[in-house]
């Protein structure tokens, strides 16, 4: 781990997430005599610590089952804001009952803590940590698991983020060769396109708003955003309103106030969330302005597309026009 720190750090911007701590077969935590002694508690918390003290603390990183991340995270003080940088990684996805080890037999009501519970327990609990931390993996072996609907039912609690492209083959053509039939754009597509365009947050502008002060000569625009992805955003984004003066080519950049981290996706993407920006008017040049909503991705600064229909513009999302005398 320390070898390979100094690439990590170097390339920390491409880098999201790092699956596993190094030991098992492919390195998935399986078959490794770090986990199989009963030393293995006290095994993965080091390697968890090691791993984390040579990676940078943007970089999430990833634990093979919910039991694992459990041992780390919950059974003491862990170091190094683990609480907020390990997520979790299943390469058994949707493959049988169990995940192929993921789960197991024991219920969270037993209070087995750190052993592996049943799918269901095991389920209602990835729900609930991958609102903060990231999940994904790879989808194996066709079975009624991985049927469309299920498949789709099962990722949204699960908040999936990310998925291999190219394994397991027979999965992804199964979806492929399949019809999502439901209300709305997404009826009548194949189903690997649908998880494809759900995987990670898929967020979008659902009502745009104002109130004006008169007497101030100021402007509150509210924006309502969604997320209708499997997942939120995991890290807020940088949101930005941008006028474009139609007489004159200027632009004027204002920064926005409000938080998206409650859009959580998944089985929640009827939940909405308002973003403010406060507009002095009588700072602004008199024309006529058209206002675009931009965000941008804190780690790489890229553009984020939104889910709405409207293709983004060279300033951003279309939000309406403002006349300023």
């Amino acid at each position: 781990m320390e070898q390979v720190g100094p690439v990590l750090e170097e390339y920390r911007g491409q880098i999201f997430i790092l699956q596993g701590l190094f030991i098992g077969n492919w390195g998935e935590m399986h078959g490794s005599r770090y986990t199989e002694d009963e030393h293995e508690k006290e095994n993965l918390r080091q390697l968890a610590n090691q791993l984390a003290d040579v990676t940078d603390p943007s970089t999430y990183l990833a634990v093979r089952t919910p039991a694992q991340w459990r041992i780390i995270v919950q059974s003491y003080d862990s170091k190094n804001g683990l609480k907020e940088r390990m997520g979790l990684f299943n390469d058994g996805m949707l493959g049988n009952e169990y995940d192929y080890g993921t789960y197991g037999i024991g219920a969270e009501e037993e209070g087995v803590q750190y052993q592996k519970w049943n799918r269901e327990d095991e389920m209602s609990f990835q729900e609930d940590i991958c609102c903060l931390v990231p999940n994904g993996g790879e989808v194996i072996t066709p079975n009624s698991y991985n049927d469309i609907e299920r498949a789709i039912e099962g990722m949204a609690t699960m908040h999936v983020t990310y998925l291999n492209g190219t394994y397991d083959n027979e999965v992804l053509k199964k979806w492929a060769d399949t019809t999502v039939t439901e209300e709305g754009c997404f009826d009548g597509m194949d189903g690997l396109t649908y998880i494809e365009r759900h995987l990670g947050y898929r967020l979008l502008i659902d009502e745009v708003d104002y109130v004006y002060h008169r007497g101030e000569n100021t402007l509150l625009l509210n924006i309502a955003m969604k997320n209708v992805g499997f997942a939120p955003i995991y890290r807020e984004p940088i949101i930005k309103l941008k006028l474009y003066n139609e007489n004159t080519g200027e632009i004027t950049t204002m920064k926005a106030e409000g938080s998206l981290s409650g859009l959580v996706g998944g089985n929640n993407t009827e939940l909405s969330q308002n973003i403010y920006i406060d507009m002095d008017i009588s700072e602004l040049s008199a024309g006529k302005y058209t206002l675009y909503l931009l965000l941008l991705d804190t780690a790489s600064g890229k553009h984020i597309q939104l889910a709405n229909e409207q293709e983004e513009e060279k300033y951003g999302y279309r939000l309406g026009e403002l006349i300023c005398r």
